[in-house]
């Protein structure tokens, strides 16, 4: 083999083997890059996913509130209704009476 040859070939391997870099580093190079994008992406997701939660937690905490709250003024509301009919009760049996006794 003559130098003209072997520098030939060595043209040709390294042509060879910067086309072979090439055609696995670009592939490479833009999975890198879409990997790190989804990754802030995933990262954002996550950090609105718990504010969110926080949120929620917030919220029904207050809900859990005003359904105590709620339950106890109708509590409040069924005893005086209680009481109320009670006291109807009683005051129209002293009618009864009252009527009875003038007949």
């Amino acid at each position: 083999m003559s130098e003209v040859e072997f520098i030939g070939m060595l043209v040709l391997a390294l042509g060879t083997l910067i086309g072979v870099a090439v055609a696995i580093g670009k592939p490479l190079s833009d999975n890198t890059k879409a990997m790190t994008t989804l990754t802030l992406n995933i990262n954002h997701l996550s950090e609105k996913l718990d504010t969110m939660d926080k949120e929620f937690k917030e919220h029904k905490e207050d809900f859990e509130k005003y359904k105590d709250h709620v339950s106890e003024s109708q509590k409040r509301q069924w005893d005086d209704i209680n009481k109320n009919t009670k006291e109807i009760a009683e005051t129209n049996h002293k009618i009864d009476l009252l009527q009875s006794g003038r007949e």
